[in-house]
Formats: C-alpha cells, structure tokens, sequence
C-alpha cells in the first residue's frame, strides 16, 4: 500500500542499484544478480520503479537472504 500511495505522488525512492551494487561486491559472480542490476538500471534510465520484488528473486540476489551461504559468510 505504501509502494502505491508514494507512486500516486511520484515519490519512489529507489535503493535497488546501490543495493544490488553492494551485493554484487559480495557475489561478484552471481548471474541472477548482474542480470537484475543491469535491468534495475534500464528500468532507473527511464524514470520506471525496480520494486516490488517476489521472495524468489531475493534469494537468487540478495545474500541477505541466504547468510548461510559460505561464500557469502565469508
């Protein structure tokens, strides 16, 4: 609800790029995650919200979501 009520007023506020940047020093070699970048990036070129995101996508990019993973304990 609060995704719509800010895209009314044109407020998104976008964190996707900076945070799958940071992931991305995390997994440099995750596929899924510099494939969501570079489209959260064509999506920010052309003033288009990069949210909302679905649980799958998280655990393929965020390691926020996946702390168990060795390489991302690291």
């Amino acid at each position: 609800m609060l995704c719509f009520t800010l895209s009314v007023f044109g407020l998104f506020l976008q964190y996707t790029v900076k945070n799958l940047s940071f992931a991305s020093v995390v997994e440099p070699d995750n596929v899924a995650l510099q494939r969501k970048l570079a489209w959260s990036k064509d999506q920010e070129a052309v003033s288009k919200p990069t949210v909302p995101s679905t649980i799958g996508e998280e655990l393929e990019t965020n390691p926020f979501m996946r702390v168990n993973v060795k390489s991302i304990q690291v």
